[in-house]
């Protein structure tokens, strides 16, 4: 089962966190805000690892699908030149390696909730 409010708190935390790296030229690190709000949003639900890693892909898949999106918007906004195909579709295999990034951060997450929850 799906906790949707752990999604949607993770997905707005990457996406937030993707565009607060851009803004201060630190686009190199932007893959740290899918494995930081997949941490977040595994701890917030919490349950079994594999619970954790099905939120964590998710968040990295919709959070990265979303960024990149707006990202293509904005380009294709304020620029001259128009937005090609072949960026868009060099952008996708970035969406899968975000999702091995978020599932890492959501296991990891689950894992430590799962620690303090038991009392180790």
């Amino acid at each position: 089962m799906l906790n949707w409010k752990s999604l949607g708190i993770g997905i707005i935390l990457a996406i937030t966190l993707f565009f607060t790296f851009l803004s201060y030229n630190m686009g190199y690190i932007s893959a740290l805000s899918f494995f930081i709000s997949a941490f977040i949003g595994g701890y917030l639900v919490g349950g079994s690892t594999k619970t954790g890693a099905i939120h964590g892909v998710l968040i990295g898949l919709f959070g990265s699908i979303l960024s990149v999106l707006i990202l293509l918007v904005l380009a294709s906004f304020y620029s001259n030149n128009a937005v090609s195909l072949l960026s868009i579709l060099l952008t996708i295999p970035l969406f899968f390696i975000y999702a091995v990034i978020g599932s890492i951060g959501g296991i990891i997450g689950a894992l430590i909730k799962n620690r303090l929850s038991n009392g180790q």
